[in-house]
């Protein structure tokens, strides 16, 4: 999964707890690693292992997310996506 912003993102805060995975039906998180342009305005995640076909998960970078001049998000971004 890929969140991208207008503006650059604070590298201290591209870290799990602020940009994570989870299963839909369950809340249960999805393990990975996080990776970033060189301009700090994608961040991917990328799942250790296939997500499950066919199944709903929700994409959420949370309030800990803050731009270079140290702006939060206002609220957390949540993306549900499915599948195939």
């Amino acid at each position: 999964y890929v969140w991208t912003f207008d503006k650059a993102i604070l590298p201290s805060t591209v870290i799990p707890a602020n940009f994570f995975l989870v299963k839909d039906t369950d809340s249960s998180v999805v393990a990975g690693a996080l990776s970033h342009s060189t301009d700090m305005k994608e961040i991917t995640f990328n799942p250790t292992s296939n997500l499950s076909s066919s199944t709903a998960y929700r994409a959420i970078a949370t309030v800990g997310v803050k731009s270079l001049t140290s702006i939060a998000l206002a609220n957390p971004l949540v993306r549900k996506f499915t599948t195939t």
